[in-house]
């Protein structure tokens, strides 16, 4: 599908509707001319482009390399010297704020065209992203439609780039490229995990989710270059559940009540977990060496699951997953088969020694709560085995 193209000055109407304009240096020859490419990456940039001047880490150099390749005009908080180049330039409050609205507009809202799912938490987020896209390729294969589209933290399918994920949540315009993607590739859906950085700094800002999920919530990433405390943290989870419109919640995690209150007044919630008073119960939990049983209580149906991962913990991913796709109306058969199919990279893989019987288990943990977790589960799931743990350690953050 080709995208409809703004000029310059349909642009800077955008941003002036949202006061982030500072000053503007454009002749009418730019004001009217399309924008034909946006990107703040110097080395994709192409004739007719946008550029974005982002990040702690930005050298005029990227600017300079940015108009050698057809950027006709440039973005950003503050002026570069560009002696020679008779280039556009565009002032704005806030660059984060501005590449969302830039981004959603240059690719003509394409998340509109399509189910979005956001998934958000301190632990969990890619296993969950994995089980509704499980789930939800199963309702679809089944009418010849083409797969969910994914953006986690392992990686990204959009039905035209595929690849190892670089960042947990893409920048705004990468974001949007995605959507667009998924969009052009016939995608009916798409999950994605929704970091908290994502939410801080408006990666995801003007989208709305049709369904938002919360996890669970726990101190980590708490740093200089992350968030200053724990009510940051928090904080900038909740922006996920002002913009969603059914709101699936963890009912037995910390701080449930308060992500229940953020929610949009007119937004839907729709509660999980293993208390009974959950709208999404689970219940009659028992460990298998090579997965889990459990059964399923619902407003409209009672059914029994079969998990095909092990990790107790897994069960609340799988819970989730179930209110994510109950929110969205797909039969609950494709969910049976959704979970018990379901595998994630580098998540509670299973390997069995042929000869010696040895079960070795391969998991992402990677800071106190993921071992805590990892290890209550594994000793109660395999009481009759010697547990021995082996990890990797980047950097001394993680001792």
């Amino acid at each position: 599908m080709s995208l409809r193209r703004y000029d310059l000055q349909q642009y800077i109407e955008l941003l002036d509707e949202h006061q982030l304009i500072q000053y503007i240096q454009a002749d009418q020859n730019a004001l009217e001319r399309e924008v034909e490419h946006l990107s703040y990456d110097s080395r994709d940039m192409k004739p007719g482009g946008l550029f974005i001047c982002k990040g702690a880490h930005f050298l005029p150099r990227y600017l300079q390399e940015a108009v050698d390749r057809g950027a006709f005009c440039y973005i950003s908080e503050k002026e570069y010297d560009l002696p020679g180049k008779d280039v556009a330039m565009i002032l704005v409050t806030d660059i984060r704020k501005t590449m969302a609205l830039l981004a959603n507009r240059f690719f003509n809202e394409a998340w509109k065209q399509l189910n979005l799912i956001g998934i958000t938490g301190t632990k969990g987020k890619s296993t969950t992203t994995y089980y509704v896209k499980y789930i939800l390729d199963h309702y679809l294969s089944a009418s010849g439609k083409s797969p969910c589209a994914i953006l986690s933290g392992i990686d990204v399918d959009d039905g035209v780039i595929s690849e190892e994920s670089h960042l947990t949540t893409p920048e705004a315009v990468m974001l949007h490229r995605h959507f667009r993607n998924a969009v052009d590739s016939g995608r009916e859906f798409l999950t994605m995990e929704v970091s908290s950085q994502a939410l801080k700094y408006d990666r995801t800002a003007g989208v709305v989710f049709d369904v938002g999920c919360y996890l669970n919530v726990a101190e980590d990433h708490i740093s200089p270059i992350e968030h200053c405390d724990f009510d940051d943290y928090f904080e900038s989870k909740l922006r996920l559940f002002s913009q969603c419109r059914t709101a699936c919640i963890n009912i037995d995690a910390d701080h449930a009540q308060e992500v229940c209150d953020s929610v949009d007044p007119a937004a839907r919630i729709i509660t999980f977990g293993t208390n009974d008073k959950a709208d999404i119960y689970g219940h009659r939990i028992i460990s298998r060496e090579d997965g889990i049983d459990f059964e399923v209580k619902t407003p409209t149906f009672e059914k029994k699951f079969k998990l095909g991962m092990t990790g107790l913990f897994n069960v609340d991913n799988a819970l989730a997953a179930i209110a994510i796709c109950y929110a969205l109306g797909i039969p609950e058969e494709s969910m049976y088969h959704g979970l018990a199919a379901a595998r994630v990279p580098g998540r509670m893989e299973l390997f069995m020694g042929k000869q010696s019987g040895t079960l070795v288990i391969v998991d992402y943990a990677h800071n106190r709560m993921s071992f805590d977790r990892l290890f209550r589960s594994t000793i109660k799931e395999y009481p009759d085995r010697h547990v021995i743990a082996v990890f990797g350690c980047l950097s001394l953050i993680h001792i």
